[in-house]
């Protein structure tokens, strides 16, 4: 039988009595938010004070009893509270002509108010046990919690004695049945079997980031490779354009002299020639075996600038016949690529091109822009054949496939969409990223499309349109010749350029560094996740127990020193991480 507490009833009774009162002496009273306004009469207010009454007899018990299930119920109410004040929005309360908000801290001390009210209540009826289903609720909350703060403190412990033993040590068991044949081999810690590492989904292993370049201040926003794939161009809004040794992971020439940032960069095909422009509103090319100035581009007699406005891309045709620009004056223009002379100028668009793209053959011209149309021109034209639309944002990105079938696009709108070069029929949609796309770019065999906003960097399978992974960059990207390396940027002003891997035998190893981060193929200022992810994944790709080539036991002393020297730095004490 339920146990009726004649104290807490007594309670109860003085908290409407008093509510009644202040609703008396106050007058009006009523709530204003996005729901309009609700008013607060005396019966409602005898409510509150019944609530309050409750909540102070339940307080009054919790003492008492030493009851800490009370806590769980103060919380359960909190979170209430703050649940009402997201979903409604901003509440008012008003009394006798002035006006209160109501924030989430109001409402969260509101809703706590309340759950000690209702475990006043359930102490008023049940005084000698606590069965129902509310209470059950609160003592699970208040055991997640415990068992929340009990993993917290470990994983904290864990992240202060992080050692390279550690880890590999941290990888053993379920290996060593795949590892029978291979106790041949001497691991460079003195295990020889150890557990796979566990990856992220974002982590697939087909694309593996080999190094890291750091140098430029500020962001960086288009990459072009070489034709021998030696050298990557960068582009950025520091005003200037450097070129780096892939194999050696450096920057080898930086080009000064630009008086604004940078927005497209893009290397001849036969490798000779370098340009970029930007926000200087002027299109410079430099020649690359002595980095002399070779032209600038000249849009009129009357004036030193390329477009009356910034450049937005740059794209060079295959035999450097010609070159096209597309600049935030809405104009494409076709430039002489050996003398920098304008030919012509295309005039169709209403607002900023943003991008430009020329086929394998040169015979055709695709730009994009502001105006969200893609618009389709033959060489020697200055009318386009074909007007495509369908994005319902502004088209950032423009290429043509390596079959100069079809020309991909994305947009402002997350949408990537692929069209029929001589259509202009919308053959398929991608819908993939949840910000704008600034930038893609197709593999060699024309199999792989990236695309890049700021936040990521996706590969797809341009056939299917189905999504083959995420790689850890962002805009911009560019592939290299051949397909097997590709660019992105890094959220902390560098560039990441991955490997693409089929087999262990194809297996690119880190590039010849001294900096632990590009071995490691993450940003110098990477979280302690991040660093350590990355190891477990080198790990997996050169441990001698995997790698059967004869060069995986130096390889993986390499990145066992790169991974102590992090942790050698002093990063872990020194709170960066």
């Amino acid at each position: 039988m339920t146990d009726v507490s004649s104290e807490g009833i007594s309670f109860v009774v003085g908290g409407s009595v008093t509510g009644a009162g202040v609703s008396t002496a106050i007058g009006g009273i009523g709530l204003v938010g996005s729901f309009g306004g609700i008013g607060i009469g005396m019966g409602i207010m005898t409510g509150v004070g019944a609530i309050a009454g409750a909540a102070a007899y339940g307080t009054a018990q919790a003492v008492t009893d030493k009851d800490a299930t009370v806590i769980g119920a103060i919380g359960l109410g909190s979170l209430g509270g703050i649940g009402v004040s997201t979903t409604v929005g901003g509440i008012g309360l008003g009394i006798g002509g002035t006006a209160i908000g109501l924030g989430v801290g109001s409402m969260a001390l509101a809703g706590g108010v309340v759950g000690l009210g209702i475990y006043g209540i359930g102490k008023i009826f049940n005084t000698h046990q606590v069965s129902s289903n509310y209470w059950k609720n609160v003592q699970f909350l208040q055991q997640i919690t415990e068992e929340y703060e009990t993993e917290r403190l470990w994983l904290e412990l864990e992240e202060q004695s992080i050692n390279i033993e550690d880890e590999l040590n941290s990888l053993k068991a379920d290996f060593s049945s795949q590892t029978q044949n291979s106790n041949n081999h001497t691991s460079p810690s003195g295990n020889n079997h150890f557990n796979l590492p566990e990856i992220e989904e974002s982590e697939n292993c087909s694309w593996q980031c080999i190094t890291v370049l750091k140098g430029h201040q500020k962001a960086v926003n288009s990459l072009a490779f070489s034709p021998d794939e030696q050298t990557l161009a960068s582009g950025s809004d520091d005003r200037t354009v450097k070129l780096w040794n892939i194999n050696k992971a450096t920057s080898v020439y930086t080009f000064v002299g630009c008086s604004a940032e940078i927005q497209t960069v893009v290397i001849s095909s036969d490798g000779n020639l370098l340009i970029a422009g930007g926000f200087d509103q002027r299109i410079t090319a430099w020649t690359l075996k002595n980095k002399a100035l070779f032209s600038s581009f000249f849009g009129s007699l009357n004036s030193p600038n390329s477009h009356n406005g910034a450049i937005c891309q740059v794209a060079i045709e295959n035999n450097r016949q010609f070159i096209v620009s597309g600049g935030t004056d809405g104009k494409v223009r076709v430039w002489n690529g050996y003398t920098g002379e304008l030919k012509r100028t295309l005039n169709e668009h209403l607002a900023t091109v943003w991008s430009v793209s020329i086929s394998p053959n040169g015979e055709i011209i695709a730009s994009g822009s502001a105006d969200r149309t893609i618009k389709l021109w033959t060489k020697g034209s200055i009318k386009s054949y074909c007007t495509l639309s369908g994005h319902l944002g502004e088209v950032t990105a423009i290429a043509i496939s390596p079959d100069g079938k079809s020309v991909i696009s994305g947009s402002t709108d997350g949408c990537l969409k692929i069209w029929d070069i001589l259509t202009g029929e919308l053959q398929q949609t991608i819908i993939g990223h949840h910000q704008a796309i600034l930038s893609i770019a197709i593999s060699s065999n024309g199999e792989i499309l990236a695309s890049a906003d700021v936040q990521k960097a996706k590969l797809w399978n341009l056939k299917t349109g189905e999504l083959i992974e995420k790689v850890l960059g962002c805009h911009p990207v560019s592939f290299s010749s051949s397909g097997k390396f590709l660019a992105t940027g890094d959220h902390d002003r560098g560039i990441k350029i991955w490997c693409q891997r089929l087999d262990n035998s194809q297996i690119a190893f880190p590039l010849e560094t001294d900096y632990w981060w590009s071995i490691l193929g993450v940003s110098k200022n990477a979280t302690l996740k991040e660093v350590k992810q990355a190891y477990r994944s080198l790990v997996r790709l050169y441990h001698p127990d995997l790698n059967k080539s004869d060069d995986a036991i130096k390889y993986m002393q390499i990145i066992n020193r790169a991974y102590q020297t992090f942790l050698d730095s002093g990063s872990i004490q020194s709170g960066w991480l």
